[in-house]
């Protein structure tokens, strides 16, 4: 299969999540690629078994390690794939792509979670909660340092979101960053809040990328996932917009995150994730 001029990592970290496979998804798609002849550039990984805060210890090196290799590897015209094990790492992949591209960038985080909360916010203190607050510069220095063009809010839009705590929610209204409710979506006009979605986040910037979590979509089509939340997005809605997107000439990259193989039925969150990347590549 023809990769184009995609770069492909993936991050093996699933210890910043509650429960455990998330990493062990993204080895099972390291090695269905190597089938299909798609070799990532690189796959990051981490032995730790830490918990709760304690794995930014652990999570904060390795993101480290995954910004050095995306810079290094970076050549101008690319664009970029990863897959990750839990959510905290969209802080690695969203800092090393914009911290190659050295600019501002936009974000659709198309996820059942707001994923905001801070360390001081979070009551349940899991770090794959809190990626976008330490992209826009908040949290724990040692993520946030990461990121050397934090993400400004007015550049960052939601979509099928529906399961959030009120600290999370007060954060968005604070920093009035656009989201599209789960609730205020159907077939009707999902094309829509993508067109609207892409036009919010690549405005004022060069480049926008998107972040998948597979609990953004119903568990009938996405059951592999750590956090199940019904009445998400139907997955051919997610194919045929992503695939849009992917031809936007602003477009720079994509990751699919939250796959735990632990909790699949029949290989459907598996395969969902295998039509995605067949679609834009």
């Amino acid at each position: 299969m023809d990769k184009k001029n995609y770069q492909i990592y993936g991050i093996a970290s699933g210890i910043a999540a509650e429960k455990y496979g998330a990493q062990l998804g993204v080895w099972d798609i390291y090695y269905s690629l190597r089938n299909l002849n798609i070799k990532m550039q690189d796959i990051f990984y981490t032995d730790s078994n830490k918990s709760k805060l304690a794995v930014i210890e652990d999570i904060a090196p390795l993101f480290q390690k995954v910004n050095q290799k995306v810079i290094s590897d970076y050549k101008e015209g690319n664009k970029f794939l990863f897959y990750t094990g839990d959510h905290a790492n969209g802080v690695a992949v969203w800092s090393s792509i914009s911290n190659a591209l050295q600019k501002n960038m936009g974000l659709i985080w198309v996820d059942a979670h707001f994923d905001c909360h801070t360390p001081e916010s979070s009551d349940s203190k899991n770090v794959h909660g809190m990626p976008i607050a330490h992209l826009m510069g908040y949290g724990d220095s040692r993520l946030s340092s990461l990121v050397n063009h934090k993400f400004n809010p007015q550049n960052i839009c939601y979509i099928a979101t529906r399961d959030y705590e009120e600290a999370e929610l007060e954060f968005i209204k604070k920093h009035n960053i656009k989201v599209f409710f789960m609730k205020d979506i159907n077939a009707e006009n999902i094309n829509k809040v993508f067109a609207e979605a892409i036009n919010h986040v690549s405005k004022n910037v060069d480049y926008f990328g998107i972040s998948l979590d597979m609990d953004s979509m119903s568990p009938e089509f996405t059951p592999g996932t750590g956090c199940y939340n019904p009445n998400g997005l139907e997955f051919t809605w997610v194919l045929a917009n992503i695939k849009e997107a992917s031809n936007h000439k602003k477009f720079i990259g994509l990751e699919m995150t939250e796959f735990n193989p632990l909790l699949d039925i029949d290989r459907k969150t598996f395969k969902v994730i295998m039509d995605i990347t067949k679609s834009i590549l």
